[in-house]
């Protein structure tokens, strides 16, 4: 009857948000507690989801790829702390000493770079367009600086520093792919293979994720995999065609079934073991999110993985967002339970079905937010500190413009969207779209430097003031 429970409150929310087909594995120490397939893999309805259907897993590839340089590391190859000039010497950061710069920065999103556009501009030089994406990609593809091709043409343009940096390093956290671009490159320097060749033989294999690869061909010769779906103009529209970006590998290129991804969170939640037989070094899986890392309820970006307490449960897990991808997987830390949830519908929110399937576990009700930040009675007494417009240049530019209304408070508008700020205290707000579920809303917070805000960061990326 638990499981019933869990299972139609999931569909409820899939069929809500029109997801064509899902994907969701539970497991314990004891195997797999619950797996469910959802809906459709292809866009004519006629291949169901099944337990071996290949998703894409996007972002939460991060992981796999920090857990590469943990082992690494673990055998005297390389360290988390070298600096990564020593792997790229054309590599510098505008008005920041190299050497400051660290492998570790690059796991945690701490260079002090903000986003970039480099990422979007190798998807539309190196992957064709369907036809409701023509329009965006032509306009990437006129603004493209350079074909961004290899990790060169990364580290060219990091070091021309069409940018404004956020800080020195480790200052700041804001989301950085060409950080993952580089560590990926790192692997294939120092393991004398490449990345892919090495996770396969030292995690895929020694875990029996035998339906995991990087290789597009290899999944699509399983003929189980699925297509990919994104909503354009309100319509769910399906795509043969898989995003391409040829330096960003580890970013977020892993292919996977959810029981794979959920074995290998398993693993990580016991320390590198899985069926009693330890897989993984204790020292590897402690370097990546273990007690060096604080354990807050606001949450720390470990390396691949996010790490907060909820009710005295450490939870580590990470997201995943590409074009007909939207991803969720983690674990309770030390207690032996792993989750993950794959969709084929992009920029769906995964967020309420993982939280759920903690709530499962913990037996808590299903609805149960798990959102730290709580709207509060206070108020802030100079709203002029917080107004402007910001900006994000990650492909096309976001602008945000925050106004303030004696009647509503702080309101952000964003193209054709406002959303309410709900104040947190600190400098801290929930965003929620007008007329929006309080279980949608993002984190906002503002930096503030000499009476104004310099940058707000929304959700893991930081943009910058520019009026």
């Amino acid at each position: 009857m638990k499981h019933l429970e869990y299972i139609n409150y999931v569909e409820a929310i899939l069929k809500e948000g029109q997801v064509p087909g899902a994907q969701i594995c539970l497991m314990d120490d004891s195997g797999v507690i619950l797996t469910h397939t959802y809906g459709f893999a292809d866009i004519e309805k006629s291949k169901p989801i099944t337990e071996k259907t290949i998703f894409g897993i996007a972002s939460m590839s991060k992981s796999l790829t920090c857990t590469a340089i943990s082992l690494l590391e673990h055998e005297g190859k390389l360290s988390w702390q070298d600096p990564v000039r020593k792997y790229f010497p054309a590599f510098s950061i505008p008005g920041m000493p190299p050497e400051a710069v660290t492998l570790e920065h690059l796991a945690m999103h701490t260079t002090g770079i903000p986003p970039l556009p480099t990422l979007a501009w190798s998807f539309v030089q190196h992957t064709p367009a369907d036809p409701w994406e023509e329009e965006d990609y032509q306009m990437l593809a006129k603004a493209a600086e350079c074909k961004v091709e290899t990790i060169d043409d990364i580290i060219q343009y990091i070091a021309e520093g069409k940018y404004r940096a956020l800080g020195q390093a480790g200052e700041y956290r804001s989301y950085l792919n060409e950080g993952y671009a580089l560590l990926s490159s790192v692997v294939d320097q120092v393991a004398n293979q490449t990345l892919e060749n090495f996770l396969a033989e030292r995690v895929f294999k020694p875990l029996g994720m035998h339906h995991t690869t990087f290789d597009l061909e290899e999944a699509k010769a399983s003929e189980d995999i699925t297509d990919l779906f994104s909503k354009s103009k309100g319509e769910v529209k399906g795509s043969k065609i898989w995003d391409e970006a040829p330096p960003y590998r580890g970013c977020g290129w892993v292919k996977s079934t959810a029981e794979d991804i959920t074995r290998y969170y398993l693993c990580l939640s016991q320390g590198g073991k899985l069926k009693h037989q330890q897989l993984l070094p204790v020292e590897v899986t402690e370097q990546m999110f273990g007690n060096r890392f604080a354990s807050t309820v606001e949450g720390t970006y470990c390396y691949g993985l996010n790490k907060h307490v909820f009710n005295g449960h450490v939870i580590c897990d990470h997201s995943g967002g590409l074009k007909g991808v939207a991803s969720r997987g983690g674990f309770l830390k030390d207690e032996g339970f792993a989750v993950t949830v794959l969709t084929n519908l992009g920029s769906f929110n995964t967020a309420p079905i993982f939280n759920a399937a903690i709530n499962w576990k913990l037996e808590y009700p299903l609805e149960t937010s798990h959102q730290w930040a709580k709207p509060s009675n206070s108020t802030y007494f100079s709203p002029e500190v917080y107004t402007g417009k910001f900006s994000i240049r990650e492909g096309k530019e976001q602008i945000i413009e925050i106004v303030y209304d004696e009647t509503e408070g702080l309101i952000a508008r964003a193209e054709d969207q406002e959303l309410r700020m709900i104040h947190c205290g600190r400098t801290d707000f929930l965003l929620i779209p007008k007329g929006g579920k309080e279980i949608d809303a993002i984190v906002c917070k503002a930096f503030v430097r000499d009476g104004k805000a310099w940058g707000y960061s929304r959700g893991s990326r930081i943009l910058q003031r520019i009026e």
